[in-house]
């Protein structure tokens, strides 16, 4: 495959670091030979960017952003470009197009490996092809070719994502840190956001960025930031503030004609200013391994100081940290007083980062300090690391498997992954099945904030063993299938699917501090709306999430495979399996779409209409996509 050695340190780095997401980069190779494999320039640099335009749209707690960025080839020769872009985390892409001859030519959602083949071919004929694949989880590609030399490219992405609050603060955020590796400033930078609040807005401002806010009343604003010649080192963050109520819900439905409909649901517990906190059981586990020398050390012993004297009066703790194995501060959980927080700190000091990274042995040892104790008091594990597993036991799955069996039902654990080469997933998931959260946090960031936030968070349970259930209307395949705690300031966003109409009352039941509670909203499930249609795409990009957890943990089976292309197929979500692919024109694309109905109409393909006989093998799979295309120059013509 052509990119792969491209994207080796890239790939890495934007993959594994969600706190450091990038704006569309293009990392050019130089022009294909026969056969085609490419001529990798191993000092390729991005494309400059000529202009970048963001639009964005938040209606409630949905935003949807369409980038434009125009790159310019500065060489004397003709490129092959590779346009490299993170996405927030459930974001769902909901159109990629790029121009040809300045006409805009959208993307068509195609089986991956047979898109590839057409974008390969096309390569050869030297038409203008441009192909988008999913890589991983938050990371996308775009194959882009030709870019001739001197001369300009476009090409435009949309998606739409799910923003939540913490505290009465909602944060939407866009890629912009990546720029800093382009060769030149962007030529002119600009990016609007309009917001249609669900509620009284008392707020809105950016705290990295200066811009224009305009408030059109007391829910809707808009925020602008424009730039010439600009470098941008740092993301644009938008801060916006509400008031907060006992527990807030905000619901929003799309149901087309003939089919199951999709709902979200958004539960906002209060914030209670005078709530004394409860005591915890408190963990802080840090990786000490050698990955976390120079700056991301001082970083984490920062985080952990702050952790330690952010502990309340009735708390108990431990410290772990881990390299090659796991070594403790105190052998039992010490009481949070002045003495036992000045001793902590003090072997803080002496932390020094070196060796291995041994993520399971960590774990089974700080999990270990709250087994039994007293089922009511909370046991929170804070776990901080930068890497990958290299010691002990490496298998992911196996790791969640003896956290979960390990962890007693009173434990939660929040997981903070530090740096670029962070297993987004095994932290995402030791989260999710320990009914906690995870952040990350980008070198330079400030992790004690979002430390000292959390410590503070877990000192204010709102709900435990949260349940919801909805009488009146049928509901199914919801996501997150198991739903978090509560905590004060914190929000939910559930996501499912409904059959049926009409009236219904959703039940929210869980543990308080005072004992168990029931929140009662009525709901009207409407008939018909064509209202919120992005949140279909929203909630089978959830499922699709899902299904590739349970891929990846369990192994693929032809069950799973199936139904996450059904729903790639149904709602344009790039996976493993389907890839956006741009052709030349709309006869070229009218061309092909007729291939694939005639050939389904004759019983051949899989699918996609594929006609396999005749030569047989790889080369007849791919003239026979050609030819339906209209395209010429294939095997034996």
């Amino acid at each position: 495959m052509k990119i792969t050695a491209i994207l080796a340190a890239p790939a890495l780095c934007l993959l594994a670091a969600p706190a450091a997401l990038a704006q569309g980069i293009i990392l050019p190779e130089r022009p294909r030979r026969e056969p085609p494999t490419p001529v990798l320039d191993r000092g390729a640099v991005p494309l400059e960017v000529r202009t970048l335009d963001v639009r964005t749209s938040i209606r409630g707690r949905v935003a949807t952003t369409v980038v434009d960025q125009v790159f310019f080839n500065p060489s004397a020769s003709e490129l092959e470009g590779t346009y490299l872009f993170p996405l927030p985390e459930g974001a769902a892409v909901e159109r990629f197009s790029m121009w040809v001859d300045g006409t805009e030519m959208a993307g068509e959602l195609l089986d991956a490996r047979r898109a590839r083949e057409i974008y390969e071919s096309i390569v050869r004929s030297r038409r203008d092809p441009a192909l988008l694949e999913f890589l991983g989880t938050r990371l996308f590609r775009a194959s882009i070719f030709p870019i001739p030399p001197r001369s300009e490219k476009r090409v435009k992405l949309s998606y739409s994502e799910v923003v939540t609050g913490d505290a009465g603060t909602v944060t939407w955020r866009f890629p912009l840190g990546n720029a800093r590796h382009a060769p030149k400033p962007v030529g002119q930078a600009s990016l609007v956001v309009e917001v249609l609040a669900d509620r009284r807005l008392t707020a809105a401002f950016s705290p990295t960025h200066r811009v224009d806010v305009v408030r059109k009343d007391d829910r809707s604003v808009k925020v602008s930031w424009e730039e010439k010649g600009v470098l941008p080192d740092q993301d644009f963050t938008l801060i916006l503030q509400e008031p907060s109520g006992e527990l807030g819900f905000s619901f929003a439905a799309h149901h087309p004609s003939g089919e199951d409909g999709t709902f979200l649901l958004l539960l906002a517990p209060a914030v209670d200013a005078d709530a004394k906190p409860i005591p915890r059981d408190v963990v802080l586990c840090l990786d000490t391994s050698g990955s976390m020398a120079g700056e991301k050390i001082e970083q984490a012993r920062n985080a952990l100081r702050h952790g330690v004297r952010s502990l309340n009066p009735g708390d108990r703790f431990a410290v772990v940290t881990f390299a090659t194995e796991p070594r403790r501060f105190r052998e039992a959980l010490l009481e949070a007083d002045a003495a036992g927080k000045e001793e902590a700190l003090k072997w803080i000091d002496g932390i020094q980062a070196v060796g291995g990274t041994c993520i399971d042995d960590a774990l089974q040892a700080s999990l270990d300090y709250l087994r039994g104790g007293d089922p009511a008091r909370p046991g929170v594990v804070l776990f901080l690391t930068d890497g990958l597993p290299t010691i002990g036991e490496r298998d992911p799955a196996l790791i969640l498997k003896r956290a979960a069996e390990k962890a007693a039902p009173r434990v939660r654990l929040f997981a903070f992954g530090v740096g670029h080469d962070v297993n987004t997933h095994l932290l995402d998931r030791l989260a999710e099945d320990l009914r906690g959260a995870r952040d990350y946090v980008a070198p330079k960031e400030d992790i004690e904030l979002k430390v000292s936030a959390l410590v503070s968070k877990t000192t204010h349970p709102v709900m435990t063993d949260v349940t919801l259930s909805v009488e009146g209307v049928a509901v199914h395949d919801l996501y997150p299938r198991r739903l978090p705690d509560l905590f004060r300031g914190s929000e939910l966003s559930l996501l499912g699917r409904f059959g049926g109409s009409g009236p219904a009352v959703v039940r929210v039941k869980g543990n308080t501090p005072s004992g168990p509670r029931e929140f009662v909203n009525e709901i009207d499930f409407p008939a018909r709306t064509d209202e919120s249609s992005f949140l279909g795409r929203l909630w089978a990009t959830r499922r699709v999430g899902h299904l590739m957890d349970e891929i990846r943990l369990h192994g693929e089976t032809l069950e799973l495979k199936e139904e996450v292309v059904r729903l790639a197929k149904r709602y344009g979500i790039l996976t493993p399996w389907t890839s956006y692919l741009v052709l030349e024109n709309e006869e070229m694309l009218a061309r092909f779409r007729r291939g694939e109905s005639a050939a389904a109409g004759r019983g051949g393909g899989d699918g996609f209409g594929l006609v396999t006989g005749g030569k047989g093998g790889e080369d007849a799979l791919r003239d026979d996509l050609l030819r339906r295309a209209g395209f010429r120059g294939a095997a034996g013509e």
